[in-house]
């Protein structure tokens, strides 16, 4: 072989070299660009809960303040204080999403944490929202009973006109109906804003472990 052959060699394998880096760089940048949009997503989403939990409290302390009726009253002023307790968990959430985003560890990893992470909160999300509804429905029931047992202004759902046993009968049907309502939706919520990042996350993970 003369070194014309040699020097032709060496540079076909310096090229072939050169196109699998580039070809592992620009898989690479890929990858990392698919993660950032979903992390993005994800931290898009849960900017828009913090956004519009703040405003439902700050519409349930209004009705606090200027409501007549004691129960609503009570009954806003209660519920503000446990929104305002999630928009912080939400804020922490956010922050962890930052943290992870912003990690030096292998993306995989990054990923894995981020779904379990985002998995654990919604699972808890619906439990304590299927939770809180009965304690709502018992809580305002409960505050309601005591302000007629006191003759201080109540908020009357039913009106005096039904007896006792068709209201107790409405009362059943609007329970039913809207604790059924209330877990559709909020199945129907959390998949919108959350659980189709999940699937996003798990289909990447499987890509990239493979």
């Amino acid at each position: 072989m003369n070194l014309d052959d040699l020097k032709i060699q060496l540079n076909r394998k310096l090229e072939e070299n050169q196109s699998f880096e580039m070809a592992i760089d620009s898989i690479n940048n890929f990858q990392n660009f698919k993660t950032t949009s979903i992390a993005q997503k994800i931290k898009n989403s849960l900017i828009t809960e913090i956004v519009f939990s703040m405003l439902f409290m700050l519409v349930f302390i209004y009705i606090a303040i200027y409501t007549k009726y004691t129960s609503i009253k009570i009954y806003f002023g209660t519920f503000s204080f446990l929104i305002f307790s999630f928009s912080v968990l939400l804020v922490f959430l956010l922050k962890k999403t930052n943290n992870l985003t912003a990690s030096s560890l292998p993306v995989i990893q990054n990923l894995k944490k981020l779904h379990s992470l985002l998995s654990e909160f919604v699972t808890r999300y619906f439990q304590f929202t299927m939770f809180l509804i009965p304690i709502c429905l018992i809580f305002y029931a409960y505050l309601g009973y005591t302000d007629a047992q006191k003759n201080i202004n109540s908020f009357v759902i039913m009106p005096s006109t039904i007896d006792t046993k068709n209201q107790l009968i409405l009362i059943t049907i609007f329970i039913i109906l809207f604790i059924a309502g209330m877990y559709y939706f909020t199945k129907w919520y959390l998949k919108k804003l959350y659980g189709n990042h999940l699937k996003e996350l798990e289909i990447m993970i499987e890509q990239l472990a493979s």
